[in-house]
C-alpha cells in the first residue's frame, strides 16, 4: 500500500510539473528565443580601401558574401551587444573576427537562443584568398563573385557556394549540407562528416568528395579528375565528364551513373548496387560476390572497373 501510494504521488507530482511547464511555454507563445536574455544591436562597417584577401572568424552567426552595388565593401552585423566584432585592415587583408567568452560564468551560464548574422558585400573585382572559420552557422556566398582561392571551416550549419575560383576551393564541415552550383574553379575539395554534397554545373580540375554519412550528387560536371568517397549514402553522378580517371568508392550505399564519362573507371562498394549508363564503350572487368552482373561485352576503350560485395552490377552504353 505504501508502494502504492508513494507511486501516486509521484506521478501527481509529475503531471502537475508537466502542466507548469506546458503553461510557462504556451505563456512565451512556444518562441523559446524569449529565454535569451542578451542584448543584440545592429552595426555596420564600410571603407573604399582595396585589399587582397579576406580572413573571417566567427562563432554562431549567419555568415552572407555578396557584391556590392556602390562598388564598396560594406559589412552588417546583428550581433551580441556583449561580443561585439573587430574588424580592420592590416597588411592588405580584411579580417572580421568575434569577441570571445570572458570568465568561466558566461561560458557556462550564457545560453545564446537568437540568431546573429554577418553580412559581406564585396566590390566585383577578384580577391586573392578568402577563409573563413566558423563554430555554427550557415555560410552562402553568392554568384557574381570571383576568389583565387578559398577555405570554408564549419562545424555544424550548411554551406551554399556560387562564387568562381581560379585555384583551389575547400570546404570541411562536420554537420551540414554542402550545395556548390555553376562555378569555374580549380581543384574542388568538399568534405563532410554528417550531410549531404551536391554539385551542379561545376567545372574544375581536380574534384575530391568525402561524406561520412549522407548523400552525394552531382551533376554536370566538367573536371579533369574525380575522386569520390562515401561511408554510407547513395553516390549519383549526373551527365558528367571527366577527360581523366573517375573514381567512386562506398561503404555502405548504391552508385547510380547517369549519362556520364571518363578515360577510366573504377567503382566500388562494399553494400549497394552499381548501375548506370556511360557514353562510350569501355573494357569492363566487373564481379560481384553475391549480385548479378550484367555489363556490355566490348573490348574498346579505358578501363571500367566494377566491384560489388553485396548487390548487383547493371552497365550499359548509350
Amino acid at each position: 500500500m505504501k508502494a502504492s501510494k508513494g507511486m501516486k504521488t509521484g506521478l501527481m507530482l509529475l503531471v502537475f510539473g508537466l502542466a507548469l511547464l506546458f503553461a510557462g511555454c504556451a505563456a512565451l507563445g512556444f518562441d523559446f528565443t524569449k529565454l535569451d536574455t542578451h542584448r543584440y544591436v545592429d552595426t555596420s562597417w564600410e571603407s573604399a580601401e582595396a585589399f587582397s584577401a579576406i580572413r573571417i572568424l566567427e562563432d554562431t552567426a549567419d555568415i552572407t558574401i555578396a557584391p556590392s552595388v556602390d562598388g564598396r565593401c560594406r559589412v552588417e552585423l546583428r550581433e551580441r551587444q556583449d561580443l561585439p566584432h573587430s574588424i580592420q585592415l592590416q597588411d592588405g587583408t580584411l579580417q572580421i573576427e568575434r569577441s570571445e567568452e570572458t570568465g568561466w560564468l558566461s561560458r557556462v551560464f550564457s545560453f545564446q537562443l537568437k540568431k546573429t548574422s554577418l553580412k559581406l558585400y564585396l566590390p566585383a573585382e577578384r580577391c586573392a584568398a578568402l577563409t573563413i572559420d566558423s563554430s555554427t552557422g550557415d555560410i552562402c556566398v553568392s554568384e557574381g563573385l570571383s576568389f583565387d582561392a578559398a577555405s570554408i571551416h564549419l562545424s555544424t550549419g550548411d554551406v551554399e557556394w556560387a562564387a568562381g575560383c581560379a585555384k583551389d576551393l575547400e570546404i570541411d564541415t562536420s554537420t551540414g549540407d554542402v550545395k556548390i552550383r555553376s562555378i569555374t574553379a580549380g581543384d574542388v575539395e568538399i568534405s563532410v562528416d554528417t550531410g549531404h554534397i551536391a554539385l551542379e554545373h561545376v567545372k574544375g580540375e581536380c574534384v575530391q568528395l568525402r561524406s561520412t554519412t549522407g548523400r552525394i550528387r552531382a551533376e554536370a560536371l566538367n573536371c579533369t579528375e574525380i575522386d569520390i568517397k562515401s561511408t554510407t549514402g547513395r553516390v549519383v553522378l549526373s551527365y558528367t565528364v571527366v577527360q581523366g580517371p573517375l573514381s567512386v568508392s562506398a561503404t555502405t550505399g548504391d552508385i547510380r551513373l547517369e549519362g556520364c564519362d571518363a578515360s577510366a573507371l573504377s567503382l566500388r562498394a562494399s553494400t549497394g548496387d552499381i548501375t548506370g549508363e556511360l557514353l562510350s564503350e569501355k573494357l569492363f572487368i566487373a564481379h560481384s560476390k553475391t549480385g548479378r552482373v550484367r555489363v556490355p561485352d566490348t573490348r574498346n576503350g579505358g578501363e571500367c572497373r566494377a566491384e560489388t560485395g553485396t548487390g548487383r552490377i547493371e552497365l550499359t552504353i548509350r
